[in-house]
């Protein structure tokens, strides 16, 4: 986890756009060789949700080397913080230990923040399922009162 202050030098304006530019740029810069497998920003309640996944080849003399798979979540906060929670490992370890890093993203909680937004999801799953027993209903009910007819 890294936790940092965002100056206005690095993002002038915080929106999705100037994040996905400044995060891009980054990983261009400082891991030229690796490639960008997946990238997300979305907006949400308390600021903006970045997702990046890369993979690429680590040469660190006695500590790493070989091929690599990483993902990032950052978390940016309207107020200019940012808190990173990464998971990288050799690509033959990658896939047996992301599940504990998918468990800790799934019930993080930075500031009080329940990120990510659970409420949303469950809003719309309860929304889902009341429209759909309307429809049941209503279609149960028009078949009772043809019936009886």
């Amino acid at each position: 986890m890294k936790f940092e202050n965002i100056a206005e030098s690095k993002i002038p304006v915080l929106n999705a756009q100037e994040i996905e530019k400044y995060e891009l740029e980054y990983v261009r810069i400082n891991l030229p060789e690796a490639k960008i497998l997946n990238y997300d920003v979305k907006s949400t309640s308390w600021g903006w949700e970045s997702s990046l996944e890369i993979a690429g080849s680590m040469n660190i003399p006695f500590v790493a080397k070989g091929q690599f798979h990483e993902v990032d979540k950052t978390f940016y906060f309207k107020n200019r913080e940012s808190y990173l929670v990464g998971y990288s490992a050799p690509e033959e370890y990658y896939y047996e230990y992301y599940p504990v890093y998918e468990n800790m993203i799934d019930t993080l909680v930075i500031k009080g923040v329940a990120v990510p937004e659970f409420q949303e999801i469950a809003l719309m799953v309860l929304g889902g399922s009341i429209v759909f027993v309307i429809l049941f209903v209503r279609k149960f009910s028009k078949f009772t009162v043809t019936e009886n007819s």
